[in-house]
């Protein structure tokens, strides 16, 4: 019986008692005692009847409505999902279409270019790029000192995720930048959102995700919960970077959803060809993932939980070009989080799909 039909139900009760009421009085004044008194006694029984039902009808009410609301979070977070997954979609073949034809167009200019420079400039043709590396200090810590630093991290997990509201279903998305006497800057990136799958199969995702990320990195060692890469001597264009990043898997216990926990340390240096200025950077990552079981009108729900941190800090031979880089990598820093972060949940939400539909 749908909300509708009770309610009709409940207003037909209504009527039928009113005129049940007005019956017996009229019955009082005609009939005699013995036959007044029966009838009372059946109209009174009958009242209570009716009485009784209206009240399960009322509390079977109140129950739909419940059932109602939460079936409406429900929808809601698949809507969410499903628009995420149309705008990707849409978003994709867009950008693979205008790559491919800026592609072809740059391959193709490129191969004229290098062909007449050969055959008529042969002394401008680079011999390519030169990379300065000497970090002897970026590596100093042991593993197992990199190991307590992750724990220290996972122990203020109650303080980095007191700003998220319990019971949040709508998505959250948030970027706050400081910046020290210096001129070193923070980035600090809260994100969450629902998905409508049990939270041990998204554990199971995003510890994929993360070891596919960092096995393009460097030597990576798995040790099961803990995934550590360390890269000495990486070249990225002109830029020689060193570092390490170490992430960490605490499994759920007590009141505590399971959650990763990660940090990396690198150091960037770049000094471009022909000139004497260098640009050093020390960076710095920290980042909390939490995944938070729910259960919503049956099913089964996880909630992504993101806080990370970032911070660089700049050194420069000289004190114009210091000030020139930190606006310009600032802007390449924040978009680099919003991509990667952007790239994570895509990423988490297209397996959990595919397996999904694998399932079925």
């Amino acid at each position: 019986m749908s909300l509708r039909d009770e309610t009709e139900t409940l207003r037909l009760a209504r009527t039928l008692i009113q005129g049940l009421d007005a019956t017996c009085a009229t019955t009082e004044t005609t009939d005699s005692v013995p036959r007044r008194i029966h009838l009372s006694d059946s109209v009174k029984s009958e009242l209570e009847y009716l009485r009784d039902k209206i009240r399960e009808l009322q509390v079977r009410r109140d129950q739909l409505h419940a059932e109602y609301s939460e079936r409406m979070e429900r929808t809601a977070v698949w809507e969410q999902l499903a628009n995420r997954q149309n705008q990707q979609r849409y978003a994709a073949e867009l950008e693979n279409l205008k790559l491919r034809v800026i592609l072809d167009t740059q391959l193709q200019m490129g191969k004229d270019l290098m062909r007449m420079l050969e055959h008529q400039a042969p002394q401008l043709v680079p011999s390519g790029p030169h990379f300065y590396i000497s970090f002897p200090h970026v590596l100093s810590l042991s593993r197992a000192e990199q190991t307590v630093c992750v724990d220290k991290l996972y122990e203020q997990r109650h303080d980095v995720f007191a700003s998220f509201p319990d019971g949040l279903t709508t998505s959250v998305r948030e970027m706050s930048v400081e910046q020290d006497a210096k001129g070193g800057i923070t980035v600090e990136t809260r994100m969450g959102w629902m998905l409508p799958f049990a939270v041990d199969r998204v554990v199971d995702v995003v510890r994929h995700i993360t070891r596919s990320q960092l096995e393009g990195r460097g030597h990576l060692t798995d040790d099961g919960d803990l995934l550590f890469v360390e890269y000495d001597a990486s070249k990225i264009h002109a830029i020689s970077v060193a570092g390490w990043h170490l992430t960490k898997r605490y499994a759920a216990h007590d009141d505590d959803p399971a959650t990763f926990v990660s940090q990396a340390s690198a150091k960037c240096f770049k000094r471009p060809k022909g000139t004497e200025q260098t640009v050093e950077i020390d960076y710095q990552d920290e980042s909390w993932v939490r995944l938070v079981a729910s259960v919503v009108s049956g099913q089964a729900m996880t909630r992504i939980e993101v806080v990370r941190r970032d911070r660089s800090g700049y050194e420069s031979d000289e004190a114009s070009a210091h000030n020139a880089v930190i606006g310009t990598i600032t802007d390449h820093l924040l978009a680099f989080i919003d991509m990667e972060l952007t790239r994570a949940q895509q990423c988490i939400e297209n397996l959990l799909f595919a397996s999904s539909r694998g399932d079925n």
